[in-house]
């Protein structure tokens, strides 16, 4: 019969570098967005600072608008002319000032605060660079954790099938009568002390991925494949 379900293909994480880790870390790493927004705080002070010395340019404009002409009112009805009303201001008025400032001495006041500006601007760039250099340097030892984790878990379990396969040989032994019982329990003991070293190094294992996932901005129980690393081969001439 035709299969009309999907199958689901198990999604692979992929393999993760150092260079990859160090850009995943200061994206989503707070401290040194912080940093940035001081950098970038810095900078517009010090552009504010700069903008001291330059003149300045100030338009002021006023509107007066009455709700009637203002006027005299004359009598004349002794001239048989009734009442005369003469205006003596329009109903609306405008008016404006322009002012222009420019500082021409201040006693040092303006560049003492162009080059404090500057001081904290160049202060706070390099407090962010020294903020990147010790991120990169908390992700690469958390990445070494993790590959040397793996590692120690690899040699773990390869040891704890050994010393099972030898506990194994050793019961076998025993129940056909060639081999005492203190052998015996010395290879119990053995495997049991395997066991407790391949759970110890599951568990520091467990302990570096969360601590990177952490790092990155990830659940703590995500999965975590690195690459390994690869010195530079240094070539030495005889």
């Amino acid at each position: 019969p035709r299969q009309t379900a999907a199958q689901e293909i198990p999604s692979v994480t992929p393999v993760e570098n150092l260079n990859q880790a160090w850009e995943q870390a200061i994206a989503v790493d707070l401290q040194f967005a912080a940093a940035l927004s001081e950098v970038d705080a810095a900078s517009a002070n010090l552009s504010g600072a700069q903008a001291l010395r330059l003149p300045t340019a100030q338009l002021e404009s006023r509107l007066l608008a009455r709700s009637h002409e203002p006027a005299y009112l004359i009598d004349a009805t002794a001239f048989g002319a009734g009442g005369i009303r003469s205006p003596y201001s329009p109903s609306e008025e405008l008016a404006g000032r322009e002012t222009v400032r420019l500082p021409l001495y201040t006693g040092g006041k303006i560049q003492h605060a162009i080059d404090s500006a500057g001081n904290s601007q160049h202060a706070a760039a390099l407090e962010s660079h020294m903020r990147m250099l010790d991120l990169k340097l908390a992700v690469a030892a958390e990445y070494i954790e993790v590959l040397r984790s793996t590692r120690h878990l690899q040699v773990a379990n390869a040891h704890l099938q050994h010393v099972r396969a030898q506990a194994e040989d050793i019961r076998r032994e025993y129940e056909m009568g060639r081999t005492p019982n203190s052998r015996l329990l010395a290879a119990n003991v053995d495997k049991a002390n395997g066991e407790a070293a391949a759970l110890k190094a599951e568990n520091r294992l467990r302990a570096a991925k969360d601590a990177f996932n952490r790092r990155m901005g990830r659940p703590f129980d995500g999965p975590v494949r690195l690459g390994w690393l690869r010195l530079p081969s240094e070539k030495q001439e005889l």
